[in-house]
């Protein structure tokens, strides 16, 4: 009989389990450890050095191919036969940054040096060293030749010259005196040294005007400017240059999307936009009106609407749509439903001084036109490091990369129909999110395959930040999904537990007593093995859709306690004593679990796909 269920099961997930596997297995060139070899070599390269002049301190990237994000790396630099031990960063597959040793002391003069590395992972290395030329010099003279003659507060420029330092190396510091003339006519003299940031090369320097100097009334300035320098063995500055510079007003530039949905950030590009770490504010209104899909609703105009925003840098800032729902889950709210808004944005940047009346403007409306979508729900997996380990007890630890996949797929395929997006990589230009931790032993010490630790039942789907990840702040224990637990399935060793099936030992004993390499997977325990892995994924998989369910406000119609429906056939939101191993599995022959009719329409009104 189990046979029969491991055959049907094959034959209706199997083939899109053994399609999105191949997929993975052919877009990769990564080759997996196998266990019959005692060591195995890693392909690394390093690319030739370009570094003319090093200091102590000196933090640098060094180019090459072959670099892994968990990998052990033993760097070394070799100087006149003397090495010094370096501390290497992983940055990508082809960057790796280190630093010079800040207490390096050696004569000024021309050196030929060595970078030996050596990198390992697990019971595979690699090697790979690179020679290059260098003058060492604990101190160096700046000269400033190219200064811009149009700046924005707050806003990064661009000083050229030569003989700059890199970080690591020190401080650099740009000097300006003069007179600074003012929007009203009046002027003041000026004569102030702030910080600056070195770039990658001696010949460039990044610096802003600070708006504690140079404040939101600001119109030029004219006088001389030069670096100054300071490191361990003292100061060095450039000969003064004669400037003058125009200081222009902060302004929206550009908008980066046409298509936005609530809780997704609105990226805007401009100029001058202050933030809390140059003691400025920036403030954005709308201006227009919205015209909704939906042809029961009306269009609604907005005079002064007050929009959620934030500022990432004086280049960059961004705006979301908040709205309130009803009970009813429905709102007007701007955000709410898809359409197109049509409107102008107002912004204001504004700036309290040490002394004096706030200064505030209003910069030049911004037109935009774009279109609201449907809300989507983005939930973010996060696979600890505990996960990894976990699959060892499975005899899986080869074949984390396809797990993951698959877990994200089989979640969802649970909520086809329903406009939630699972991904792996943590999102960059969505500002509201879930989280979910997907670790290895159940933290709560309770054997639970999982929790929603969020704090009450958010109907409608208010909230869309829900972590199921850490310590509930009320009290409501570690949330998230504990893959460990399901060992507890196994007749053979929990015979105690009603839940436990002796399919579970059928599927996965074989592999937990010998664990398979990565080259097996091609031959004859091929079959033996993609069940493993394919199973292992749906239970977790089935878990994550259930507990996410949770957090998005299910269930609808309580019946086994307040938050799961009555004990019914292939329910999703079940109570977990009535969901058993075939159901979790994706083995039973009725098909997968599904949501109650009253569950999806719920889901369906909340996260309506387009």
């Amino acid at each position: 009989m189990h046979n029969n269920k491991i055959n049907a099961y094959l034959f209706l997930f199997g083939i899109s389990c053994l399609l999105s596997i191949l997929g993975f297995l052919a877009c990769t060139d990564v080759k997996l450890k196998d266990q019959s070899n005692q060591m195995q070599n890693l392909s690394i390269t390093l690319n030739p050095l370009q570094i003319q002049y090093a200091m102590p301190g000196l933090i640098f990237e060094v180019e090459g191919s072959g670099f892994l994000e968990n990998a052990n790396y033993d760097l070394q630099l070799e100087i006149a036969g003397t090495r010094y031990p370096l501390v290497a960063t992983y940055v990508d597959f082809f960057h790796i940054k280190t630093a010079l040793p800040t207490g390096l002391n050696l004569p000024q003069n021309f050196y030929q040096a060595k970078l030996i590395l050596r990198m390992k992972l697990e019971n595979l290395i690699g090697t790979a060293e690179n020679t290059f030329f260098f003058q060492f010099a604990f101190s160096l003279t700046p000269q400033l030749q190219v200064f811009p003659t149009e700046l924005f507060i707050n806003t990064p420029s661009q000083l050229s010259g030569n003989l700059f330092l890199l970080p690591g190396e020190g401080e650099i510091y740009l000097e300006l005196i003069g007179t600074l003339s003012l929007k009203n006519g009046e002027t003041r003299n000026l004569q102030n040294r702030f910080p600056i940031t070195a770039s990658f090369d001696r010949l460039t320097a990044k610096f802003a005007l600070p708006v504690s100097l140079f404040e939101l009334q600001s119109e030029s300035f004219m006088g001389t400017a030069k670096v100054v320098q300071v490191n361990q063995m003292g100061s060095a500055e450039s000969l003064p240059v004669n400037i003058s510079f125009d200081v222009l007003s902060s302004r929206i530039e550009a908008m980066v999307q046409s298509e936005i949905s609530r809780g997704q950030k609105l990226i805007l590009k401009g100029k001058g936009f202050l933030d809390d770490q140059s003691n400025g504010f920036s403030t954005f209104l709308l201006r227009g009106r919205f015209t909704p899909f939906r042809t029961d609703l009306e269009e609604q105009v907005f005079e002064q609407f007050s929009l959620i925003s934030g500022v990432d840098n004086g280049e960059q800032a961004w705006i979301l749509f908040d709205p309130v729902f009803g009970a009813d889950c429905q709102s007007l709210d701007l955000g709410a439903n898809a359409g197109v808004l049509t409107a102008e944005i107002l912004p204001y940047f504004s700036y309290q001084p040490l002394s004096g009346n706030i200064q505030e403007i209003q910069a030049e409306a911004f037109p935009i036109e774009i279109e609201i979508k449907p809300t989507t729900q983005v939930v973010y997996l996060k696979f600890l490091p505990a996960f990894t380990d976990s699959l060892r007890l499975f005899g899986l630890r080869n074949f984390s990369g396809e797990i993951i996949e698959l877990i994200r797929q089989d979640a969802q395929n649970y909520y086809t129909g329903i406009q939630v997006l699972f991904t792996t990589s943590e999102p960059t230009d969505f500002d509201q999110y879930a989280l979910v931790e997907i670790g290895g032993p159940d933290p709560n010490a309770q054997q639970l395959f999982g929790l929603d630790n969020t704090s009450g039942l958010d109907r409608c789907n208010q909230r869309l930040n829900d972590q199921l990840a850490g310590k509930n702040v009320d009290g409501g224990g570690y949330g998230g999904v504990f893959v460990e637990s399901f060992l507890q399935l196994s007749a053979k060793n929990h015979p105690e537990n009603p839940l436990a099936d002796p399919l579970f030992d059928t599927i996965f004993q074989s592999v937990i007593d010998r664990p398979p390499s990565s080259s097996e997977k091609e031959g004859n325990r091929a079959l033996e093995i993609q069940n493993a892995i394919a199973i292992l994924s749906h239970l977790i998989a089935n878990t994550l859709a259930h507990e996410v369910g949770h957090s998005l406000g299910l269930t609808t119609v309580p019946g086994c306690g307040t938050f799961h429906t009555s004990p019914g056939d292939l329910q999703m939101m079940d109570c977990g004593s009535d969901r058993p191993f075939i159901e979790r599995a994706g083995l039973d022959q009725r098909g997968l679990a599904k949501w109650t009719q009253e569950d999806l329409n719920y889901l369906r009104l909340i996260l309506p796909v387009e």
